[in-house]
């Protein structure tokens, strides 16, 4: 069903999103990507910061923490499993990483949303259990096959039935 699918370039994408966004008449443009680091083809998160005249931009698909002004450009990414919480004062413009994990203190009226989504989702009955802690890390699962894939894929075959997943 994805012989239809084509990627096109970012920028020019990005770059169109951001003037019919202004055109609306918006006090800050912010640019939620998830580029990373960029490949030969195409611009990483940090050169889009580099190179708009945006608020900031807050990026994803890399793992290392990031949190910095780019030329006047709030620029943050927030790392392996979400590591960080990254604040953006965008009138400074200034961003504060703050270090989170499970010790962290929560906010109890957004988890109880996420509950409820996952709830009217269906997506709260529990499909496996493990004897030890599946790392998550850029080792774990950059290292071709890793437990957590293995997790998912399972999951993936018990849930349709199916002889293989990816």
């Amino acid at each position: 069903e994805a012989a239809g699918l084509r990627f096109d370039p970012v920028r020019p994408a990005v770059d169109e999103a951001v003037a019919a966004v202004r055109n609306r008449g918006v006090d800050r443009v912010l640019v939620l990507a998830h580029l990373g680091r960029g490949t030969d083809d195409g611009p990483g998160g940090r050169d889009l910061a580099r190179d708009l005249d945006v608020a900031a931009v807050l990026d994803g698909h890399a793992h290392e923490h990031a949190a910095t002004v780019v030329d006047g450009t709030v620029y943050a990414r927030g790392g392996q499993g979400a590591s960080h919480l990254n604040v953006v004062d965008l009138d400074g413009p200034a961003v504060e990483a703050r270090r989170i994990g499970p010790d962290a203190p929560g906010h109890e009226a957004v988890a109880t949303a996420l509950r409820e989504r996952a709830r009217e989702a269906g997506l709260t009955a529990t499909v496996a259990r493990l004897d030890r802690p599946v790392r998550c890390d850029r080792v774990a699962v950059r290292a071709g096959e890793s437990r957590v894939g293995n997790l998912v894929v399972d999951a993936y075959r018990r849930r349709t039935g199916a002889d293989t997943a990816l």
